[in-house]
């Protein structure tokens, strides 16, 4: 990058330069400012954002608004001062926020980012090395280093710090396969003393360590990693780690091959032998064509990827002059998904066939009209496993009638109706082969009919030509093939024509066949007895076609595949069925494979996964979206994956130029078939917010009655567009969940389409409600409107029945909110209107979108799905504020509130409840007044403002008795502030009467949680008895109804339980069990709260130095979320572990912050534990009258709460202190 034109660098620092000359930027908040503008240069940053970043470090003033104003018309003027337009750059205001426009490649950060992407996407090594050199030669630091507040620091730039060590892991990769050993070493030697849990570094080094000789050291980077996560993390090595290990102790020659790295996914068939080990031969970065070995393949192996293709079949290739195999007349019935096609440029058929043609090269007299099947009368048969054209029997008599046919004195081998062409290795599909061996054993001793039935494109062909083929010994008689063009552009074969084909195949010659379908079916009988012959009718369209081409002899079996499930053939004929499922997750990653190449794929693991996902993992969507990256071998399945998830993936899914290579084309022949009333109904099905749902809502989306919803999707169930889970669940495959929006989308009227929406939505409300009043009764809800009597909302009567209902349907709650949110015309239901001209608009949001977000606002607080809870509440705010609904608007904030909360971010939380408050007033809505108060004050506490807590949670308690209301909420959170200020025994008595209304209210989740604060004051109290009881209780609470933070939170109490009763193992085994659970409920809280229990497990074991770190990494945590108890009591910890280890100074220092934290919060029982913590250090230091003083005031505070510390690092205070009769001075002023 030259130094010409404007330059900006936020990585390390903040620095502006117009042509290599250096700015002056201005004051802090300006320069912070502009960093953050540039942070998302060409996006647009909200001012509420940019108000919160920017006065981080506290309480934003109620001028903040203002004050952003002059600090932006600053930084804009210096823009023009430094003709900033001239470079291509502004700062302007677009909406309610800022941005700068600009080319990103001018922000040190964006570019970083761009050279690494375009790594990433390198195939030449050489080339990738010199982009991620350029890379981290841009890497300066931590974003904002030395402009932002530390802990903004680490907040803005936790992201960027993964993608700078993903930069650091690929050049060392890089390095290792190019062979310049002594530079990696370096790399890795410095990127693993900053990041010791890292693994892959640790592997990486071990292995460029081994490869430079130094093998002892190589072990000993091992061992350093293992005690790093077990120690910090209670984690052991993985896998990866381990088997290098192995590898170094065994000597093993692999990984002395510089063109050998180890792989971070697992592969399927690894060539190496070694179990759960993958090593990926890279391709010569200078070397391209015939002779590259293929990913997986061992160094060495004579395996070699030739410049030609070959056929994908094992065995012996077809002789020059054979048939090339002809498929039938398919018209898009016919169903072979699932089989891998053998060339490139083989394209798919419409159900998945692979290459077809005509026959290539016929030999002189082969192969008769396909309009006649020729007879055999001698010598084995020739079925349709051949892949050999039938050759015309010698001595034909054409002339024979038809009784000596239906005497049997002629006995001709039966012939295929059609050749079915071999489109390359069949995929997949172990498990339904398996049972198809089984099932077809049962239907031989009996029907002797088989069904394989299955959605469009689901390999259904495929699979029964397959078993054809491996089982021709088992009906030597021979086999036949008969596509019924049940799904299909031309009409489906009547049983007549059928039974016609099906005669000449067996060798009746055509003016033998009678014309009486009873007679032709008498004789197809007669000529099928004392054989074996396997018929396969494809494509059946209904039992009725079928029924009369069914063999009645114990010899013969008749494979039926069909899109319809043709249940009534298990009535009348007691015939077997094989449905058909998609394809195994690896199976069709095996397909995709087979086409594009292994190599490609294997070089993209995660977008083969979600291309695999998006495609339902259906074997024609497979092979179609194959074939399109076939056709474009330059283009990488990221894109393609990306191009499919930008709009609906039916649009996607086709072959250029062939429409009838097309997913969408064979959900038309299926949806062809339905009457009106079921086309209409599957329209429709195109409204939900997923491809699974229950036969109640389908009732309230088609304004039917359940019954008559049921009656309907029984239709569409025989067709396989939709599948029954359960008594009263279905589900779409997702593709032809799509084809069902594209349908609606079309084709019905936007009046149509926003009632069936209102429909839906409303009676969600009302069973979400419903789930709510029995999960959590206790929190306040906007009421919802009821439904028609003929409607049948979900009804719960257990916590648990309703915790697993929101489980299930919360993905497609939000997917149904989210749809609805407004955009530049209002909601998307108006946009369409609007756009279509109905004046539809004027109706407004309904209010089942705010109301439906207000209800999932307890179910995110007892999951913590963040990102949901944040999208919907968002949508929630915009659509009431669009409708004017204060009530709604009120609710929105409340939750908004409620999501920034659990994230962390105690500043926005605090704004959202005050707006929350406002409104609720301008509403007269005085219970949520109360509910807002009662929340502001619990971030007020951890803030550290516990008398304005307490002045919130009095107003919250006022306006619940006037209001003549009990809830335990404000009762329980001012016995936390009680508890906090060191009124233990008051604290216990409100928390006591919390739980008893707690019980009257009969909520599932407020009992927990109020036994896990009552065990806090009990340990507090030293009745360790009572407090592990109670901390016991929580957890089963929390635990029977799956609220995973609550029970981190119970087990970090645990922990500090087991502590003070001096089990240093326990308490550590407790704390451990918190911080994974802590991980996973996202809440910065929860975590804080783990580690500092394990610096306190740490301390009791006398691992002072380990402890130490606990309560730094809390400290951190602490900082970031701005949580003044957690930091106070982190600063105690350090303080005291630095006391242990010999560093009295530095005990002292973070005593006296502790101290002083403490007092400005009239948090009083840590004030007393500052005091010990100064004794103990005054102590250290040899100034025993200091730290007897400090020791009296400890026991003073200890008295006058109740704190009683048993084996606390803050217990007795004065052991081992002159007492006041040795010092007189000691005495205080009382």
């Amino acid at each position: 990058m030259t130094d010409g034109g404007m330059r900006f660098r936020i990585l390390g620092g903040l620095e502006w330069t117009v042509d290599g000359a250096s700015l002056r930027i201005g004051r802090r908040r300006e320069r912070l400012l502009l960093g953050l503008l540039l942070l998302d240069v060409g996006r647009v940053v909200p001012a509420n954002r940019l108000i919160s970043l920017l006065w981080d470090e506290g309480q934003s003033p109620s001028s903040a608004r203002g004050s952003l104003q002059v600090h932006v018309s600053r930084l804009r003027g210096r823009f023009t001062a430094e003709d900033a337009e001239h470079y291509g750059f502004a700062l302007v205001k677009s909406g309610d926020g800022y941005l700068i426009e600009g080319d990103p490649s001018a922000v040190d950060l964006h570019r970083f980012r761009s050279l690494l992407l375009r790594a990433e996407r390198a195939d030449n090594l050489d080339e990738r090395l010199k982009l991620l050199d350029a890379a981290l030669a841009d890497w300066g630091g931590p974003v904002l280093a030395g402009t932002a507040p530390e802990g903004l620091v680490r907040r803005l730039g936790a992201g960027f710090e993964d993608s700078y060590i993903s930069a650091v892991t690929q050049r060392a990769e890089t390095r290792l396969l190019l062979g310049r050993r002594e530079l990696v070493l370096e790399d890795l030697a410095r990127a693993t003393a900053e990041h010791p849990h890292h693994e892959r570094l640790a592997m990486l080094r071990m292995i460029a360590l081994y490869r430079a000789d130094h093998r002892g050291e190589a072990l000993e980077v091992y061992n350093e990693t293992r005690t790093r996560l077990a120690e910090d993390l209670g984690l052991d090595p993985g896998a990866d780690l381990r088997h290098v290990q192995n590898m170094i102790l065994r000597a093993d020659p692999l990984l002395l091959d510089d063109a050998v790295v180890p792989r971070t996914e697992r592969a399927r068939g690894d060539v190496s032998g070694r179990a759960g080990w993958f090593l990926g031969a890279v391709p010569n970065p200078r070397a391209g064509g015939a002779g590259e070995r293929v990913p997986g393949d061992r160094p060495g192996s004579p395996q070699l990827r030739s410049g030609g293709g070959t056929g994908a079949r094992g065995g012996a290739e077809s002789p020059a002059g054979s048939w090339r195999e002809r498929g039938p007349h398919t018209g898009g019935g016919g169903d072979t998904g699932g089989r891998a096609g053998a060339d490139e440029g083989a394209r798919p058929g419409p159900e998945g066939d692979g290459a077809r043609g005509r026959p290539a090269d016929r030999r002189s007299g082969a192969g008769p009209d396909h309009g006649h099947a020729s007879l055999r009368t001698s010598g084995h048969g020739h079925g349709l496993a051949d892949g050999q054209g039938p050759v015309p029997g010698h001595g034909h008599d054409h002339a024979r009638s038809h009784d000596d046919y239906a005497a049997g004195r002629v006995r001709p081998e039966a012939e295929s109706v059609q050749r079915q062409s071999r489109t390359g290795a069949f995929i997949g599909r172990a498990k339904e082969l398996a049972l198809m061996g089984r099932l077809v054993e049962e239907a031989s001793g009996g029907s002797g009919v088989l069904m394989i039935v299955g959605p469009a494109g689901s390999g259904k062909t495929a699979l029964a030509l397959h078993w054809c083929r491996s089982s021709r010994e088992t009906f030597p008689d021979g086999q036949l093939f008969l596509d019924l063009r049940g799904h299909s552009d031309e009409s489906p074969m009547r049983p007549k024509e059928a039974l016609s084909g099906l005669l000449r195949a067996l060798g009746i010659p055509y003016q033998n066949i009678p014309h009486e379908l009873a007679e032709m079916a008498e004789l197809y009988q007669s000529t099928l007895a004392d054989r074996r012959v396997l018929i396969v009718l494809d494509n059946a369209e209904s039992a009725d076609q079928v029924r009369q081409l069914l063999p009645y002899d114990t010899g013969c079996l008749a494979l039926v595949t069909s899109r319809n499930r043709l249940g009534s053939l298990i009535v009348t004929h007691g015939a077997s069925m094989l449905p058909l499922q998609p394809l195994a997750s690896e199976e069709a990653k095996a397909l995709v494979r087979s086409v594009v190449g292994a190599r490609r794929a294997e070089a993209e693991p995660e977008a083969l996964g979600d291309l695999v996902a998006i495609c339902g993992r259906s074997p024609l969507a497979l092979r179609i979206a194959a074939a399109n990256l076939a056709l474009h071998p330059d283009s990488l399945i990221a894109h393609h994956v990306r191009e499919l998830r930008s709009g609906n993936p039916l649009e996607t899914l086709a072959v250029a130029g062939d429409p009838d290579a097309a997913v969408r084309r064979t959900f038309e022949l299926s949806y062809r078939r339905l009457d009106p009333d079921a086309r209409d109904a599957f329209r429709l099905l195109g409204i939900l917010p997923g491809p699974v749902t229950t036969v109640p809502a389908v009732a309230a989306l088609l304004g039917r009655s359940v019954a008559a919803a049921s009656g309907l999707l029984d239709r569409l169930f025989a067709e396989h567009l939709v599948e029954r889970i359960g008594r009263d669940r279905l589900r779409l495959h997702d593709l032809i969940w799509w084809y069902a929006r594209l349908l609606v989308e079309a084709g019905d009227p936007i009046p149509v389409q926003r009632e069936a929406r209102r429909r839906l939505l409303r009676w969600y409300a009302v069973s979400a409600d419903s789930a709510a009043r029995c999960l959590y009764p206790q929190m306040l809800r906007l009421e919802v409107a009821p439904v028609g009597a003929d409607a049948r909302t979900a009804t719960f009567d257990d916590p648990q029945r309703a915790a697993d209902w929101f489980d299930a349907e919360h993905a497609d709650l939000v997917r149904l909110i989210e749809a609805e949110a407004p955009g530049d015309g209002g909601t998307a239901a108006q946009t369409a209107a609007k756009t279509a001209g109905d004046g539809a608009s004027d109706s407004g949001p309904d209010s089942s979108v705010w109301i439906i977000a207000d209800i999932l606002r307890g179910y995110f607080w007892l999951r913590r799905h963040t990102d949901s809870w944040a999208a919907v509440a968002t949508v929630a705010l915009r659509t009431a504020h669009e409708a004017g609904d204060f009530r709604g608007q009120a609710a929105a904030h409340q939750s908004l509130g409620l999501v920034s909360f659990t994230r962390g971010d105690l500043e926005l939380s605090r704004n959202h409840f005050e707006q929350a408050i406002e409104l609720a007033r301008r509403a007269d809505w005085g219970v949520a007044e109360s509910v807002a108060l009662s929340n502001l004050a619990g971030v007020s506490g951890d803030l550290g403002l516990l008398s304005q807590a307490a002045e919130y949670y009095g107003q919250s308690i006022a306006i619940d008795r006037k209001l003549r209301r009990s809830p335990s909420q404000p009762f329980l959170g001012l016995g936390e502030v009680l508890h906090s200020m060191g009124r233990l025994r008051e604290a216990e008595r409100l928390c006591r009467r919390a739980l008893a209304l707690s019980h009257k209210i009969g909520a599932p989740d407020s009992p927990s949680r109020i036994s896990c604060t009552l065990a806090t004051i009990s340990l507090d109290l030293g009745l360790l008895v009572t407090a592990q009881e109670l901390a016991m209780t929580s957890r089963r609470g929390f635990q029977a109804i799956g609220n995973l933070p609550g029970e981190a939170e119970v087990l970090s109490v645990l922990a500090m339980i087991g502590a003070e009763a001096g089990d240093g193992q326990g308490a550590l085994r407790a704390a451990l069990t918190a911080c994974r659970l802590s991980r996973r409920s996202g809440r910065p809280r929860l975590r804080l709260d783990a580690m500092i229990a394990m610096g306190h497990a740490r301390y009791q074991l006398g691992q002072y130095d380990r402890a130490f770190e606990h309560f730094r990494i809390a400290r951190e945590a602490a900082e970031d979320i701005g949580y003044l108890k957690g930091r106070t009591m982190a600063l105690l910890g350090l303080g005291v572990c630095a006391a242990r280890i010999h560093r009295p100074l530095e005990a002292l220092g973070y005593a006296a912050s502790a101290l002083s934290l403490a007092k400005e919060s009239q948090l009083r029982l840590q004030e007393g534990q500052a005091q010990a913590v100064i004794a103990l250090s005054q102590a250290a230091c040899g100034d025993p009258v200091s730290a007897a003083r400090a020791g009296r005031l400890a026991e003073d505070i200890y008295a006058a709460t109740g704190y009683r510390p048993l084996h606390s690092p803050f217990g007795r205070p004065m052991e081992g202190l002159p007492s006041e009769d040795e010092f007189p001075e000691l005495c205080l002023p009382s």
